[in-house]
């Protein structure tokens, strides 16, 4: 075999195939693509509503919903209309939408007026009291069946910020009704990546900050903490988070439980909608490796990343399998996050497959070894079959320990790193 190396990785382009489209179509370089929204998106008026999820103390002045039936969760608009119709069709998403009244800013209620009333300056609020003041509304927001709090709880994180964390996509939606799934479930991985990583590499690889407001519909220019807030979370609930998030950043690497702030960034990498800049794009190019590689695997195991040596650990292996993962599930299934996270990790407790089994379904494993291989000094020869190649990686033990655990562990499907 010969080693040869891809500028494009496997899975970074692979959209759903439609029963439709012709399968040679189905290979996209989003590099050369524009983000199809984005023309519309500019032209369209933006929906200025700030809604947080209410405090049951709060006057709500609801005119009548339209008598068309159950409402759509999402309302038809440039970003989603190739989809009309399809959230009904499909189980379990249209299950359960068409079994509930979900309130949107365009569809089925002409106005939704909130207005807080005392007692709470913060804003604070318990899930349970959201839950309850919609169902005194008559109005649901649907989890799919699935419980939200599921894509946090493989992290370690306390009950409270578990609760703060599962509401993220909710609020999401609330605020921007109008973003198709895989583009919420981007929102929510900036944010949450965007609490250790920021500045301007990853402003060029995994999205801005200014199109992530525009995407919610709130002035560009506003901070991470200020977003959150447009969001309905409290000042102290952001500081809260913070600083769970970035002792859970910092203790994964002891505790081998993935790193979520690192799972998060990849994953906004991956479902950026933007597709990065043309200079970081043009560098992962250069370097033989796709962006979102970069910015996860190939990140922690080769020179590639900019000013970066080798570097990975076991919270690191999850984190960068998984986010590969979960992002596949958003895209081949139309799904928004929570739903995409919580199939996966529910899978996976349940012994159906490995995070490793996941993810070389996604990237090639020959793919992968001939980028470290390279990496680490291994000249191209003519002639080499795999067995030969396989030799070369047990010798990568001496010259890139950490790419050497990475190969060997994806080889044992393993669900964690195999340090030896």
């Amino acid at each position: 075999m010969t080693i040869t190396t891809s500028p494009i990785s496997p899975y970074v382009h692979r959209p759903p195939v439609s029963e439709t489209t012709p399968a040679s179509s189905a290979a996209i370089d989003t590099r050369a693509t524009a983000y199809p929204g984005a023309q519309a998106s500019a032209n369209r008026t933006p929906i200025n509503h700030r809604l947080p999820l209410p405090d049951p103390r709060v006057v709500a002045q609801v005119a009548q919903p339209s008598t068309s039936g159950a409402l759509s969760s999402r309302a038809s608009t440039p970003d989603n209309a190739a989809g009309a119709g399809q959230d009904d069709a499909s189980a379990p998403m249209g299950q359960a939408h068409a079994a509930a009244s979900v309130i949107t800013h365009e569809e089925g209620f002409d106005r939704l007026d909130i207005t807080a009333k005392g007692g709470n300056p913060d804003g604070a609020v318990s899930r349970k009291e959201v839950d309850s003041y919609y169902d005194s509304l008559g109005i649901s927001i649907p989890t799919n069946g699935l419980d939200p709090s599921t894509p946090y709880k493989p992290f370690g994180f306390d009950d409270t910020s578990i609760q703060l964390l599962s509401e993220l996509e909710q609020r999401v939606r609330h605020q921007a009704p109008d973003l198709s799934p895989e583009k919420s479930a981007w929102v929510v991985n900036r944010i949450i990546g965007g609490f250790s990583y920021g500045g301007f590499l990853w402003d060029r690889t995994a999205g801005n900050l200014n199109d992530l407001a525009s995407l919610l519909h709130l002035p560009r220019g506003e901070s991470l903490k200020e977003i959150m807030i447009s969001l309905g979370y409290s000042a102290q609930q952001f500081d809260d988070l913070k600083r769970a998030i970035t002792a859970q950043h910092d203790a994964s690497a002891h505790n081998g439980k993935a790193d979520l702030t690192h799972q998060a960034i990849t994953v906004a990498t991956a479902l950026n909608p933007y597709g990065g800049s043309i200079a970081s794009n043009t560098y992962a190019w250069l370097m033989g490796i796709s962006l979102v590689d970069l910015a996860g695997w190939a990140g922690d195991t080769t020179h590639a990343a900019p000013g970066w040596t080798p570097d990975i650990d076991n919270s690191d292996y999850k984190a960068d399998l998984d986010a590969v993962n979960i992002a596949a599930i958003v895209r081949a299934k139309g799904l928004d996050y929570t739903d995409a996270a919580s199939q996966y990790y529910s899978g996976l407790d349940a012994g159906k497959y490995t995070r490793a089994e996941k993810f070389l379904a996604q990237v090639d494993y020959s793919y992968i070894r001939n980028i470290i291989l390279r990496d680490s000094g291994y000249k191209y020869q003519p002639g080499l079959d795999d067995a030969m190649l396989e030799r070369l990686v047990e010798d990568l033990n001496n010259r890139n320990p950490q790419g050497y655990w990475f190969l060997k562990s994806l080889h044992a499907n393993s669900n964690d790193l195999l340090i030896s």
